[in-house]
């Protein structure tokens, strides 16, 4: 793999690239642009032979994030993910990310980009939301660095995301639970909930999901099955449990 420059007007360069073509077997001419003094373009130019030499090398490409986010989420996150998380992704960057750094060429998006973004959303957001934004921005950067030499590295990973102070859930004390169970016994929406969530720790969705046919009382067990989940899209839906345990037996 070779390449030369040549000076079209004083401190502006041409670096030719000539590429190897392993589809058509012919070799190509790659252009770059570069700005500087010939020593710094012969650098250059060199550093970009080494680059295709290490198959590490980037076609320059104006796709903005926003495309890219278009493409990502059609292809992988629609396909790999739940509706429910497909919905707080998409919510997460039409709110946070497109704004602000849509109309921006992915190769152009830095680190110093980036921590704008988060101080930005610091005012507005709380530290954990800003985090999932960070979160899910490291996701879709590894995706692009990945699939189809798009960026050379993922810029997120250089960032700083906003630390997150860890707190305790908030759970019933004992003396508590006996003046939980009074305020409600009257509600038969609630209270059969309320004991079964007490006495298994099922979640919510799986509370929800809980049909007849998953009680055994004979043998004083329960069956956790699926979970229930709302999206705006499709509504009620019934899916796996979320819990590390999955489908379960809970004695009673």
């Amino acid at each position: 793999m070779k390449g030369h420059i040549r000076e079209r007007s004083p401190g502006r360069w041409a670096i030719i690239l000539d590429i190897h073509d392993p589809q058509t077997g012919k070799r190509r001419r790659k252009w770059h642009s570069f700005r500087g003094n010939k020593r710094q373009a012969q650098a250059y130019c060199a550093a970009l032979v080494t680059d295709m030499n290490n198959s590490v090398y980037v076609e320059h490409d104006r796709q903005s994030l926003n495309d890219f986010l278009d493409a990502w989420e059609r292809d992988w996150a629609a396909k790999h993910v739940g509706p429910k998380t497909f919905e707080r992704y998409a919510q997460l960057l039409n709110l946070h990310v497109r704004p602000v750094l849509g109309d921006k060429p992915m190769q152009k998006v830095s680190a110093q980009d980036l921590n704008a973004l988060y101080t930005s959303l610091h005012d507005k957001l709380a530290p954990r939301t800003v985090r999932h934004v960070h979160g899910l921005l490291h996701l879709v950067f590894k995706h692009a660095t990945k699939w189809g030499a798009i960026i050379k590295r993922n810029v997120v990973a250089l960032t700083d995301p906003p630390k997150v102070e860890a707190t305790e859930a908030a759970v019933l004390k004992l003396d508590e639970i006996p003046q939980m169970f009074a305020a409600i016994r009257d509600r038969a929406d609630l209270f059969p909930i309320a004991v079964v969530a007490l006495g298994t720790g099922m979640r919510r969705g799986e509370l929800c999901a809980l049909r007849w046919q998953d009680v055994d009382m004979d043998k004083a067990t329960l069956r956790v099955e699926r979970s229930l989940e709302q999206t705006r899209k499709s509504g009620l839906r019934f899916k796996s449990p979320k819990s590390k345990a999955g489908r379960r037996n809970i004695s009673l």
